[in-house]
């Protein structure tokens, strides 16, 4: 895990996430997934992890012993996907209504060009507009 590109709440998510699938950790080796387990351990997410406390330097240590993801780590997982479920449809959201005004400006432009044409060539269309009525009163 990554601390500087994940906030601490996706990486707490993520964490419980790969708890509860039975993956392994480096303890030693990564701060950030210390910092999940104590974060978990407070909050009652997790089980199974003994000693769990703040040296006198700031280091986090624990026991691992039967670790598994609890009730709570559970809703939080939950929760996380819900608002990440809001934010997704928020962004799809926001693209279809940009989608929406790039069509009606194509649109807009597309009228005013046949609005153009027109006037370019309404000199020629009037012309014609007359052969044809006088062609038609020759006729009628």
């Amino acid at each position: 895990m990554s601390h500087s590109s994940k906030s601490h709440k996706q990486q707490v998510y993520e964490f419980l996430k790969k708890l509860n699938a039975n993956e392994t950790f480096d303890y030693n080796a990564d701060e950030d997934i210390r910092r999940c387990v104590y974060t978990c351990v407070r909050k009652g997410y997790v089980s199974g992890y003994k000693n769990c406390d703040h040296t006198a330097n700031g280091t986090i240590v624990f026991s691992p012993t039967r670790p598994r993801v609890e009730i709570d780590g559970f809703n939080f997982i939950d929760d996380y996907d819900k608002e990440n479920a809001l934010d997704v449809a928020n962004k799809a959201n926001a693209t279809s209504i940009s989608a929406k005004l790039k069509a009606n400006k194509s649109f807009i432009l597309s009228i005013i060009a046949v609005a153009l044409t027109l006037l370019i060539n309404a000199d020629k269309i009037v012309s014609n507009v007359q052969k044809i009525l006088s062609v038609l009163d020759m006729l009628g």
